[in-house]
């Protein structure tokens, strides 16, 4: 899948998440649509499109499980019961913000803000720059 604009995912423009990738978006002039998700428009299509996008599956969407009460082994649970476990209750499975960018001619998902992982959204002379001057 390729995309005309990177987008921005998120529940809460207050997460510290969000504000830490905002950031790095803006210091490496990366452009991006913010999309504030309601959490009674997701659903399992919506999901399966994101995933898409996934370099490691549901990892990349959702929340620690460590972290996150998901109240049973999701490692055992079928595709399509995970996929409607978290469009029941998405704010407490996903990631609170994730990035959908453009990486060559493939739309990738970040949801850590770690400046290198968005190094890859820029064009191959910028990101040669960025690791030159940061």
């Amino acid at each position: 899948m390729k995309l005309n604009t990177n987008y921005l995912y998120y529940f809460n423009e207050r997460e510290r998440e969000y504000k830490r990738i905002t950031n790095i978006l803006d210091k490496y002039n990366i452009a991006y649509m913010p999309i504030k998700l309601n959490p009674n428009k997701i659903d399992a299509k919506f999901l399966e499109l994101m995933l898409e996008a996934c370099e490691n599956g549901f990892d990349d969407l959702i929340k620690n499980p460590n972290k996150a009460n998901f109240g049973t082994d999701i490692y055992e649970l079928k595709y399509s019961e995970f996929i409607k476990m978290i469009v029941e209750n998405p704010e407490t499975y996903l990631r609170p913000v994730w990035f959908l960018g453009n990486s060559g001619n493939e739309a990738i998902i970040t949801c850590k803000a770690i400046e290198d992982e968005f190094t890859k959204y820029l064009k191959y002379t910028e990101r040669e720059m960025s690791k030159i001057y940061g």
